[in-house]
């Protein structure tokens, strides 16, 4: 069983693989980093996860997915998400060991993965560029209404979406290098 994460200070969005179907599952919502960490360890527990996909950011944003308006800056960022991809090919990457010591929302996630101990639940751990996730989460709900938009941030429902993204990308680069 494989699930894919997107960790956030506030919530931890959640994906999984069923029958080939990469699907959004409910996020864990934070309120401490310990809670969060027991939170996550128990639904790999759970589910008999022995694989965990965790997205890193390649690059520092300066966008913020929770700004005021996240159509406008899904907008805003499309183009450059656009010119990015292409500019950026190849730099999606799976890696349970990457340096990521120069970016320090990497550390952060990377310290906040090992208190999960995933070693003695037999779960490797890979790292995959979570770069624009959020925004093509974003995107992908652009026909919903903006109170809605701003309900899924809120909920984390739009995280969720974003790791079904970083799922994606470990699935579409794991076929790819097997």
């Amino acid at each position: 069983m494989i699930i894919a994460c997107d960790v956030g200070l506030k919530r931890i969005g959640l994906a999984t693989l069923t029958n080939g179907i990469v699907l959004p599952l409910e996020p864990i919502i934070r309120k401490n980093r310990n809670q969060a960490a027991r939170d996550l360890r128990e639904v790999l527990q759970m589910r008999g996860v022995n694989k965990l996909i965790v997205g890193l950011p390649l690059y520092q944003h300066t966008q913020d997915i929770n700004s005021q308006n996240p159509q406008k800056e899904s907008q805003q960022t499309s183009q450059n998400h656009t010119d990015s991809s292409n500019a950026k090919s190849g730099i999606d990457f799976i890696d349970s060991s990457l340096d990521s010591s120069t970016n320090p929302t990497s550390v952060r996630i990377k310290h906040f993965i090992g208190l999960l101990d995933c070693a003695s639940m037999c779960c490797e751990v890979m790292y995959v560029n979570e770069d624009f996730s959020s925004i093509i989460a974003l995107e992908n709900l652009s026909h919903t209404t903006k109170s809605a938009r701003k309900k899924s941030v809120k909920d984390g429902r739009l995280d969720s979406l974003a790791a079904c993204e970083i799922l994606r990308r470990y699935l579409k680069i794991s076929d790819a290098n097997p």
